[in-house]
C-alpha cells in the first residue's frame, strides 16, 4: 500500500499526532501565564470540536441498526 495514493491516511496520522500533543499538555495552574492558559484552552477546544465532527461524520455514514 502506497500512502501517496491514499492522502486520507496523511490527514489521519497528522490529526492523531496533533491530538496526542495537545492531550500531553499539562493543565494550566494559577501561576501559568495568560498566554499559556489561552493557548491550552484554544487547542483543547479545537481538537475537541474536530474530534466531535469526525465522530459525527462516522455516525452519519453508519447504517441505522435500531428496529
Amino acid at each position: 500500500m502506497n500512502l501517496a495514493n491514499h492522502p486520507i491516511w496523511d490527514t489521519i496520522i497528522i490529526f492523531w499526532i496533533i491530538s496526542a500533543a495537545v492531550n500531553a499538555l499539562p493543565e494550566p495552574s494559577e501561576t501559568s501565564s495568560s498566554w499559556y492558559r489561552w493557548t491550552y484552552t484554544f487547542l483543547t477546544t479545537l481538537v475537541g470540536h474536530l474530534h466531535d465532527a469526525i465522530n459525527q461524520r462516522k455516525q452519519v455514514k453508519s447504517p441505522s441498526t435500531s428496529s
